[in-house]
């Protein structure tokens, strides 16, 4: 089943191919993905990017596991701009944190490198830790499996920060 992408998203999309993108790595990129002929126009690489895009958001003009595939692609081939920085000092990408900021209220997630459905990884990680804190219960470490459910809550609801500050005593 082909995802649902807001306005939103495909615009931000757009902006990073423009950003992150030169116009041959934009021949390749939709050559690649096989983008149809006369979808690709305009001067520069932000009005090719949102032609292409637009058109294949819309429903009837093309295969729309094509713009799965896209999106994917770009995720894919520009991977390391929707890591965190490897040091301190080092800033995020503003692009790519947009772009992630987009997918997650379409209810997508980057994870690895894949976009993924937010529920998917939610639904995933819940049967995770419930397997888990039957174990912790069993051995008689119910303080653990409290400060894990305070950590998973935490991650839920998007503050990371509280969720890596949640440590065992």
């Amino acid at each position: 089943m082909s995802r649902n992408y807001s306005n939103k998203t495909v615009v931000d999309m757009a902006r990073f191919i423009d950003g992150r993108f030169s116009h041959t790595e934009i021949d390749t990129l939709f050559f690649s993905v096989s983008v149809p002929d006369g979808f690709d126009f305009g001067g520069s690489k932000l009005a090719r990017s949102l032609s292409v895009l637009r058109r294949l958001s819309r429903s009837g003009e093309a295969d729309p596991k094509i713009l799965d595939e896209l999106f994917n692609e770009v995720i894919r081939l520009k991977r390391r701009a929707f890591e965190p920085p490897r040091y301190s000092s080092g800033s995020p990408d503003e692009l790519a944190a947009s772009l992630k900021r987009a997918l997650k209220a379409d209810g997508y997630d980057v994870v690895e490198g894949t976009i993924v459905a937010s529920d998917k990884l939610e639904f995933e990680l819940a049967s995770e830790t419930s397997v888990l804190e039957s174990k912790l219960q069993r051995h008689g470490m119910g303080d653990v499996a409290k400060t894990l459910d305070q950590a998973h809550q935490s991650f839920i609801e998007g503050r990371f920060e509280a969720c890596n500050a949640t440590h065992f005593t």
